[in-house]
């Protein structure tokens, strides 16, 4: 996914949803750093038919419809608020770890508008 000039944050929670979603009405693209205690359960959320043993490694591209199944991760759960709004913008998500990061772009023709969540 190509990047420009992203805002970084660091998850802490819905106090960092509500930044978020304030960063992406003036910027199309946010990289969110995440815990890295929360790369196993990344790992197991997206990829639970994995063998025992497979090596940890998760880099997955998807729409508001993968940040929709991180947002079910104890933890995550207050990106949800922000589905709705990232799905009419057309948003691309990208989850990357072992060292948990989450990108998300909007296309530059595309507004991102806050909807009550």
């Amino acid at each position: 996914m190509g990047e420009t000039a992203a805002v970084r944050l660091n998850w802490r929670g819905a106090g960092t949803a509500r930044s978020l979603a304030s960063f992406l009405e003036r910027h199309t693209s946010v990289v969110l750093n995440l815990a890295p205690e929360l790369h196993h359960s990344l790992f197991v959320h997206l990829h639970p038919q994995a063998p025992p043993g497979q090596p940890e490694q998760v880099d997955v591209e998807g729409g508001a419809e993968l940040l929709a199944r991180i947002a079910e991760i104890p933890g995550l759960e207050a990106l949800a608020t922000l589905v709705a709004a990232l799905q009419a913008a057309r948003a691309q998500i990208q989850v990357q770890s072992p060292a948990p990061i989450l990108r998300i772009r909007i296309p530059e023709a595309e507004r991102f508008k806050q909807y009550p969540g």
